[in-house]
């Protein structure tokens, strides 16, 4: 099922007090099904699910809808999910509703619509249910039929955010971190992170991590930054890996401890971060304390460069262009280069103009050369001055 279906899982049966279910008197009953069904006894879930729809409850009906979007006791069927979902949000349960839009939205069981599903959102926000405020807002931010506009998902993130939705924490206190949509406010941001990051966001733990890594609103503090890291590593968010395994990696906040960092690395991967890819891969490329695997090194580079990571593609660019570890192949390397140039690599740059210097990897040609020299130098290259210089020294 696609990426935002699949949320269902995580939110269809969460209650808050502003989306909490009718008839609180069939609470146990619910309780026991949902007990039920994270066992994975389905027969029982699915029993007591048919019970509360016999009672007129619709966390019922959203119990079934989930039990066939995803295949829990019964053979997985998109349509008689959306059909269950249908009935839920007949009785205007706002939850039901967030997670009909979500169907409409992917075209899960029901026919695509973004323009139908938008306006699911807006109204089961209306109806109390944060989740469609936090939906609404994601759908600014990304233009789904929607006015691409940050100012315009902020305020939608606040009020999930005012009921307590830790990914609209989330959202907002990176709005307020960059100034995108609002005013810039590094206080609050952190205030949010650290809110949404006590109800377990690994997303905001590791936010956190990065903040005191990079003294990005507070004091550097590499302590601090290890132990965010460390509790979204517990909590197994992929990316914290990467940034755990660099502090290990240079003794930075924590005791050095190489094999500890690569074995973080080896998490990352299995996650399929890019950043540890490269990481790892340039570790074993370089054979870092003798841990040289050349073949590997350049298969986790690829991987990385594949997910368009500019920082790879600049490294597998060099070994491809020394032949180190792999067949030499200096057109491909200047490819490479040119393609993490463009996004932003400095390091690239220079690489890129030193090619275009000397017609390695590509025709010759001292604009070009020069051009990127320049863009390397002011991108903070710290070779590119020297190189420029000796470029021109010598008629370039």
């Amino acid at each position: 099922m696609r990426l935002r279906a699949l949320l269902l899982a995580s939110i269809l049966l969460t209650a808050t007090p502003l989306t909490a279910a009718p008839f609180p008197e069939f609470t146990d009953l619910r309780e026991k099904a949902w007990a039920a069904e994270d066992a994975k006894d389905y027969d029982q879930s699915l029993k007591l699910y048919k019970e509360l729809v016999a009672k007129g409850d619709p966390a019922g009906h959203v119990g079934l809808a989930l039990a066939y979007l995803q295949g829990m006791g019964v053979k997985e069927n998109d349509k008689t999910g959306a059909d269950w979902m249908r009935k839920a949000v007949a009785l205007d349960y706002p939850p039901a509703l967030t997670s009909m839009a979500l169907l409409i939205e992917s075209g899960e069981g029901v026919p695509q619509d973004q323009v139908k599903a938008n306006e699911m959102f807006r109204y089961a926000a209306e109806k109390g249910d944060p989740r469609g405020a936090y939906f609404m807002g994601l759908n600014h931010l990304e233009g789904r039929e929607l006015e691409k506009s940050a100012a315009l998902a902020a305020p939608w993130f606040e009020k999930a955010a005012d009921a307590g939705h830790s990914d609209s924490m989330f959202e907002l206190a990176g709005l307020l971190s960059r100034g995108e949509g609002v005013a810039r406010d590094d206080v609050r941001s952190l205030g949010l992170y650290t809110k949404a990051a006590s109800m377990g966001h690994g997303g905001a733990m590791f936010a956190l991590g990065a903040a005191h890594e990079f003294a990005t609103g507070v004091q550097q503090n590499r302590k601090m930054a290890v132990m965010w890291y460390s509790q979204a590593v517990a909590i197994n968010y992929r990316d914290a890996y990467n940034n755990l395994a660099q502090a290990y990696l240079y003794g930075e906040g924590v005791e050095q401890d190489k094999v500890k960092a690569v074995a973080l690395f080896e998490k990352g991967v299995a996650g399929g971060d890019p950043y540890a890819q490269a990481n790892l891969g340039k570790i074993l490329l370089d054979g870092v304390d003798a841990r040289a695997n050349t073949k590997r090194g350049i298969e986790l580079l690829e991987a990385a460069a594949a997910q368009d990571l500019a920082w790879a593609k600049t490294e597998l660019g060099e070994a491809l262009f020394r032949g180190r570890g792999i067949r030499q192949d200096r057109e491909r390397a200047a490819e490479l280069y040119q393609q993490a140039a463009e996004a932003g690599d400095a390091r690239a740059m220079r690489l890129l103009a030193a090619c275009y210097a000397k017609g390695e990897g590509l025709a010759k040609d001292s604009a070009q050369a020069k051009k990127f020299y320049l863009k390397a130098v002011a991108a903070g290259d710290p070779d590119a001055k020297a190189e420029l210089q000796a470029f021109i020294a010598a008629g370039g």
